[in-house]
C-alpha cells in the first residue's frame, strides 16, 4: 500500500510514527513545509511539485509527487490552527453555549474591567470557521486534486493544543486560558469538528480523521501523554518541551491505524 503524505508540521507525527511494526505492509512518501514555506508548492496535472528549489527543512522529504502512483493520499494541517479558534472565542462569546444566566455575567464582566466579549450566534462561529478552512491550502490542494485521481484523500486537521496550556504557569497561548470560564470547551471541540466535515464533505472521497477521543481531555486538548515529545518533519528531531501545538508519535500511530482502517 503507497500512500503519499504531505502538508506542514503536523505531518511530523504520521512520519515518526510511520516506521513501526505495524505499519510494515506501508510504503510512505513525504512532502512538507513549515508555514509558510507550504505556500511554495504547485499542482501540476496528478503531481504536486515543491517549488522551493530544495530548500527541504528535513532528510526525505520528496520535491515531486504523482499521486497517480498511489493508493491514497493524506493532507495534514493547514486548515485551520487551533490557537486561531481560541483567539476568536477569547473576544466573542456564544450565549447560546453559555447560556442567559452566564452570558450577562460575562457581558457585566467586560464593562467593568473594558475588556468586551461580542456576542456571536452559532450560525455565525460555524460560518467563520468554515470559510477560515476552505480559504486554506488543505482545500485549495484538494480541491485542485481531488478530480485528477481515483484515490481515497485524507484529511488531518491540525490536533488540539496540549492540556499543559491550562497551566498558569505557562508563558504562550494565553488565549486558552482566558476563555477557559466560559465552561464551552466541549462546545469548541464540537463546532472545530463540524466545520472540518461540513467544508471537505463536498469532496466524496475525501475522509476527514477527527482526532482520536482517547488522546482528548478538557474537551478541547491533548492529553500529555499524546503530545510531550512531539516531533518535527525530521523525525530524529524532536520539538522542545514547551511545544503546546503538536501531537507525537503515539498520537500519529493512532492516526495513521485509523487512514489505513479506512484505505482497506
Amino acid at each position: 500500500m503507497r500512500i503519499a503524505v504531505f502538508g506542514n508540521s503536523h505531518v511530523g507525527m504520521l512520519r515518526a510514527a510511520s516506521t513501526q511494526d505495524e505499519f510494515d505492509h506501508c510504503t510512505f512518501a513525504w512532502m512538507a513545509r513549515h508555514t509558510p514555506g507550504t505556500r511554495d508548492f504547485e499542482v501540476r496535472g496528478t503531481s504536486i511539485v515543491d517549488t522551493t528549489k530544495g530548500r527541504l527543512h528535513a532528510p526525505g522529504l520528496e520535491a515531486h509527487l504523482d499521486l497517480a502512483e498511489f493508493d491514497a493520499v493524506v493532507i495534514a494541517g493547514n486548515t485551520i490552527r487551533v490557537n486561531d479558534v481560541a483567539r476568536l472565542i477569547r473576544s466573542h462569546f456564544v450565549p447560546a453555549w453559555t447560556g442567559a444566566t452566564k452570558a450577562n455575567q460575562i457581558m457585566a464582566a467586560g464593562k467593568r474591567s473594558g475588556k468586551q466579549l461580542y456576542p456571536m450566534t452559532e450560525v455565525a462561529l460555524h460560518a467563520t470557521l468554515r470559510a477560515l478552512i476552505s480559504d486554506n491550502l488543505t482545500f485549495a490542494w484538494l480541491s485542485a486534486l481531488h478530480d485528477a485521481v481515483d484515490i481515497p484523500f485524507f484529511v488531518v486537521p491540525p490536533v488540539f493544543a496540549r492540556e499543559a496550556v491550562l497551566s498558569p504557569d505557562t508563558e504562550r497561548h494565553e488565549a486558552f486560558r482566558s476563555i477557559a470560564d466560559q465552561g464551552v470547551f466541549d462546545h469548541l471541540a464540537q463546532a472545530f469538528r463540524a466545520a472540518h466535515l461540513d467544508v471537505f464533505s463536498a469532496f466524496g472521497r475525501a475522509t476527514v480523521i477527527l482526532q482520536d477521543e482517547r488522546t482528548i481531555t478538557h474537551g478541547f486538548f491533548t492529553k500529555d501523554a499524546f503530545s510531550r515529545g512531539a516531533t518535527g518533519l525530521d523525525p530524529a528531531k524532536a520539538y522542545a518541551e514547551d511545544d503546546m501545538l503538536h501531537g507525537n508519535p503515539e498520537m500519529g500511530r493512532l492516526t495513521l491505524n485509523e487512514i489505513v482502517r479506512n484505505i482497506g
